[in-house]
């Protein structure tokens, strides 16, 4: 059985996702959707609400191919053996996208397997009636236990991934080439209607090389978060936890992963960040 996912936007602007069966899209599936509703979506931001349901969604795929319902299971006090658990981490581990036989990355994994746990954990809790007894409090550790057991150990020493990081960056002739193109962006052009989005691109560019900040905080920047210098400081960005944001009307809204933060620029940047925003305006 295949599922999806659909992404809505609330009237105040809030993102929220629920799992449907493919096949059957009238209504999402009841207890992923209680899950998220009740114990995710009060405290998390909304692509943490996406790695969940996405993390449930496998875990009802597995349920599907092993014939297996685990309310019923769990409900009738039935709970994974070591086989099992070894078998829903082996399908959490597999890359949909890769060659078969290919795998996620570890941090990915280990990320899949906590949040897997966890609402198996909620799962059981919610079908037994008497989940509070001893016995059957065990039995749910245990299950936890062993499926967080299931987590792989960082590998590989810190020199070596700087080594890699080291390896992966620009050549001093890619180097030179891209700083040409912060300093000349029109060079080439001919059309003066591709002078705008030309000045667009190489700003993005430009701010993601000299600041390091991520694509998602990139694209949810607005004009008012370009702070001019003055006073003797340099200018900044300032970037802000947007989530739910009521004026953005993408339904995948790009959101700032960490907190908020002011990120100083270079003068040449500034003055092409003010070039763009008289365009813009």
């Amino acid at each position: 059985m295949n599922y999806t996912m659909k992404t809505f936007i609330a009237n105040n602007g809030e993102r929220f996702s629920q799992l449907y069966e493919t096949d059957k899209p009238g209504l999402p599936l009841f207890y992923p959707t209680a899950f998220i509703a009740r114990s995710v979506r009060p405290s998390t931001t909304h692509e943490t609400q996406k790695v969940y349901l996405a993390v449930i969604r496998r875990i009802c795929e597995w349920e599907s191919t092993r014939n297996i319902d685990l309310a019923i299971c769990f409900q009738s006090r039935i709970f994974l053996s070591a086989m099992q658990i070894d078998d829903l981490a082996n399908y959490l581990r597999a890359s949909k996208l890769g060659s078969r036989g290919s795998v996620i990355s570890s941090p990915k994994y280990n990320t899949y397997i906590a949040y897997a746990a966890v609402y198996l954990r909620w799962l059981a809790q919610e079908v037994i009636t008497d989940s509070n007894t001893r016995d059957i409090r065990d039995a749910i550790e245990e299950q936890d236990k062993i499926l967080l057991e299931k987590k792989r150990r960082k590998a590989g020493s810190k020199s070596a991934r700087e080594q890699r990081i080291l390896a992966a960056t620009l050549s001093a002739e890619a180097r030179n080439l891209l700083f040409d193109l912060f300093e000349h962006p029109f060079a080439s052009i001919q059309q003066p209607q591709n002078f705008g989005p030309r000045l667009r691109n190489v700003v993005m560019l430009r701010v993601l090389y000299e600041t390091g900040m991520r694509v998602g905080e990139l694209l949810s920047l607005k004009l008012k978060n370009i702070i001019e210098a003055g006073g003797g400081d340099s200018a900044y960005l300032e970037i802000g936890r947007n989530h739910n944001d009521a004026v953005d009307n993408r339904l995948h809204q790009p959101v700032a992963k960490t907190l908020g933060r002011r990120v100083p620029i270079s003068e040449s940047l500034e003055d092409q960040l003010k070039e763009y925003s008289v365009g813009a305006d």
